[in-house]
This record gives C-alpha cells, sequence and structure tokens, in this order.
C-alpha cells in the first residue's frame, strides 16, 4: 500500500493502542472503498461493452451511408459542383474540400524514421519535435550552488505518512 500523507481534520487519538486500531480502520476504510470501485469498474465495463454492443449496427449503418453519399458525390461530380464545390442540403452539406498531406517518397526514405534520419543528418531542427522540460531528478543530485544559479532551491521537510502492514491485516 502506498504511504499517505493525513489531511487536516483530526481524529483524537491518546495513546499506541488507539493510534494502532486507527490503522486497523483506515485499512477497513481502504478495503471497503477498493472493493467499491472495483464493483464500480466492472459495472462500467459491462455498460461500456452493452453499449458497443447496441451501437455498432448504428455506427456500421453510419459509414454505408457515408461511403454511398460519397459515391453519388463522385458519381455526379460533373453535374452537382460544377459552380461550387459543396452543396447544402435540408439535412447537411455534401461537398469536395482541397486536403493536402505528406507522404513519404519511397526511393528515399520508406518510413517516417527513416526520414527523421535525413532531419538530423541536413540539420533540419525545426522539422523535429523534442518536448523540453526541467529534469528535477538529475537536478536534485547538484550542488547548492548549481540550484541557486538556475533559480531553484533544495527544500527538506518531515513529512508524516502511515502504512498499513498488509500481513497483519492478512490475519484478521
Amino acid at each position: 500500500m502506498a504511504r499517505e500523507k493525513p489531511k487536516q481534520i483530526i481524529a483524537p487519538i491518546r495513546d499506541l493502542a488507539e493510534a494502532d486500531n486507527a490503522l486497523a480502520e483506515i485499512a477497513e476504510i481502504d478495503r471497503a472503498v477498493a472493493a467499491a470501485n472495483q464493483q464500480l469498474n466492472e459495472d462500467i465495463d459491462a455498460l461500456k461493452k452493452n453499449t458497443q454492443d447496441e451501437i455498432a449496427p448504428l455506427l456500421e449503418r453510419k459509414e454505408v451511408l457515408g461511403a454511398g453519399l460519397a459515391n453519388f458525390a463522385e458519381l455526379n461530380r460533373g453535374e452537382l459542383f460544377k459552380e461550387r464545390k459543396s452543396r447544402d442540403l435540408g439535412f447537411g452539406t455534401i461537398g469536395f474540400r482541397k486536403s493536402t498531406s505528406l507522404a513519404t517518397l519511397k526511393k528515399v526514405c520508406s518510413t517516417w524514421k527513416e526520414v527523421l534520419g535525413k532531419l538530423k543528418e541536413y540539420g533540419f531542427k525545426d522539422a523535429i519535435r523534442i518536448k523540453e522540460e526541467p529534469d528535477k531528478e538529475t537536478m536534485s543530485e547538484w550542488p547548492k550552488e548549481r540550484l541557486e544559479l538556475v533559480g531553484v532551491q533544495r527544500v527538506e521537510k518531515d513529512e508524516f505518512y502511515y502504512e498499513i502492514s498488509q500481513e497483519k491485516l492478512a490475519e484478521v
């Protein structure tokens, strides 16, 4: 079980026996919450499956109708779209729009990984995505002076925690 930091509402605990009883009660609460969450997840999974089974034929019909519209528009393109690229109908619009996408030149690069290699080779860094963020794990090993140089300080504090003994819980 993960360590936890308690919130500020304080239950009166006067000795170690009461502290142990509090830990036992927390363990029981954790079990009850886990069981409730387990049941909730099972219910959600069942609802998702039922819903998927229910809407599958609808989605299939939607796809068939969309393909039919595309076929109709393509077959009648010259007649329907002489002056305009779209036609407004009672329940929506059909039409054609220009779209552009990138594809690899198979003679040069057959995969996007190879394209990335070419971008690096030619120094086209503007076309390479890199997510930059401070590496706190590395910085935690730095000396104080280096941290201050970049506007960071190390903050140490003792934080109370408790841990439930799963072995003892199994005996109860």
